[in-house]
């Protein structure tokens, strides 16, 4: 999920607002949330584990998805969410370059494909980003952790909602640079 500002590469995601139970609110239901909405532990991330560190890697995207899927686990009440191989994500959709990915093209691949769990000791950080790198046994368990469904938010009010209603989980990505479409 995601707002891009100005979309610089036509985004294929359903809208939020097409999402059969979603409800914008109004800027006042907005505003009187903000006013009264008491934080609660499972609204805070706090610690490192929380925190993936791409290095030089064009993996934004895939970290993102990644983390979204965590997060929703998180709000949806599980007290250990695993770690996920992001890399195995962006291997999926980035054809073996390091040449960077849309918001959308994690967000379809966590959807299709899955991503399995972090294992370091097999593929150390940084270095596999090949769909060859990765055995039957990952792709078996990475259909174990899809998501189940992904919208494009395209409006500030519809980001404003979903964060204050608690319908789901969100990301934001901000394009410093354009180096995917060079």
């Amino acid at each position: 999920l995601g707002t891009l500002l100005p979309a610089t590469k036509p985004q294929t995601m359903p809208k939020l607002s097409s999402a059969p139970t979603y409800r914008r609110w109004t800027k006042t239901e907005i505003m009187d949330a903000i006013k009264v909405k008491p934080y609660k532990a499972r609204d805070v991330f706090k610690g490192k584990e929380w925190i993936l560190n791409q290095r030089s890697r064009g993996s934004c995207n895939a970290a993102a998805a990644v983390g979204a899927l965590r997060r929703a686990m998180y709000k949806g009440g599980r007290n250990v969410v695993p770690q996920f191989s992001w890399e195995f994500l962006y291997a999926q959709i980035n054809g073996g370059q390091d040449n960077g990915s849309m918001l959308d093209d994690g967000m379809k691949t966590l959807l299709s494909t899955g991503v399995p769990l972090l294992n370091p000791a097999k593929h150390p950080i940084n270095r596999d980003i090949d769909k060859s790198d990765y055995s039957p046994e990952e792709y078996a368990e990475a259909k174990a952790n899809r998501a189940e469904v992904c919208y494009e938010i395209d409006t500030e009010i519809d980001l404003a909602t979903l964060v204050l209603s608690g319908q789901g989980s969100s990301i934001v990505a901000v394009h410093v640079a354009n180096n995917y479409m060079n």
